[in-house]
């Protein structure tokens, strides 16, 4: 009669021993998982500023060209005014 009374205590004990477990490796689970997509987000933001970093990289190295070309372009602007001014002192017309 005991072991009849204590197998389906030892049955329910077992059955909440699994069930914990579940719950334990269910949460478990889910923190892995939002593990993951925080590195997700991480390496997206890694390549992100890569990106970013190399885009500085290249327009700072065509600072200088830009740079000489604006130079150029202000002498070539303030030439043509000379010429057009010259060309209207002296009824040269348009040139």
């Amino acid at each position: 009669m005991y072991q009849f009374h204590c197998e389906p205590k030892n049955f329910r004990n077992k059955g909440r021993e699994l069930e914990n477990l579940c719950k334990d490796k269910t949460n478990s689970l889910e923190k892995m998982r939002q593990t993951i997509e925080q590195y997700k987000r991480d390496v997206e933001r890694y390549h992100e500023c890569k990106c970013h970093l190399g885009l500085i990289e290249m327009l700072e190295r065509k600072r200088p060209w830009v740079a000489l070309e604006l130079v150029r372009d202000d002498q070539m602007h303030r030439a043509g005014l000379d010429c057009r001014m010259l060309a209207k002192k002296y009824g040269l017309g348009a040139l």
